[in-house]
């Protein structure tokens, strides 16, 4: 079999997966970083706080400050990694009420449940307004200086 034109060896380039979607691509089909509104997509992340049930949102706040194995089991990691993130200078209040609302609000809510016996479920909002009020009493923590001794390496 002779090599070289009309044996198959030629082919078309291929548009990226990516680039068929309409997300643009580097020069030469190469793929990029997508491009795309940074503030319009955390307002889509964030649910409003419209109708948020304050009584329990406080109760567990409460809740979560008093129980120290909670607060030192996942509060304290929290605490490390916005610390370290404020350092380098990539800390983004958003994102931080994001990462709280999604992974340590269910975490106090289920510690809430087993320690009360009933079976209360933070909706969206309430979330949302939990994460919040963490964040806030984080960031004014931080600005005092009081969390820099977790950045201290042994």
């Amino acid at each position: 079999m002779v090599q070289g034109e009309g044996a198959g060896w030629h082919r078309e380039p291929q548009r990226h997966a990516l680039a068929s979607r309409g997300i643009k691509t580097g020069s030469k089909g190469k793929v990029g970083k997508p491009i795309f509104d940074r503030g319009k997509m955390k307002q889509a992340m964030l649910p409003s706080m419209e109708g948020a049930d304050e009584v329990l949102a406080h109760d567990a706040a409460l809740f979560e400050q008093n129980t120290r194995e909670l607060r030192d089991w996942q509060g304290k990691s929290f605490q490390k990694f916005y610390t370290r993130l404020r350092k380098r200078g990539t800390y983004d209040h958003d994102l931080a009420v994001q990462g709280i609302m999604n992974n340590y609000v269910p975490n106090i809510m289920k510690r809430y449940n087993k320690e009360n016996g009933c079976d209360l479920r933070a909706d969206k909002a309430t979330a949302r307004m939990m994460a919040e009020d963490w964040v806030k009493e984080f960031e004014a923590e931080a600005e005092l200086g009081n969390y820099d001794y977790l950045l201290e390496k042994n």
